[in-house]
């Protein structure tokens, strides 16, 4: 399977963005209960 293209480089504990056409990177975000969350669309990863 390809990796799905994102906007930067991922660093360690980033995933790629799973909204369809968003090219934004899912990273824990304190502010945010420490959950994935998408750094361009907000789109939030319950685990």
């Amino acid at each position: 399977m390809k990796e799905k293209e994102t906007y930067r480089e991922l660093e360690i504990g980033e995933l790629p963005c799973p909204v369809e056409n968003c090219h934004g990177v899912l990273k824990v975000e304190p502010d945010n209960s420490y959950k994935l969350t998408c750094d361009l669309c907000g789109y939030i990863k319950d685990e």
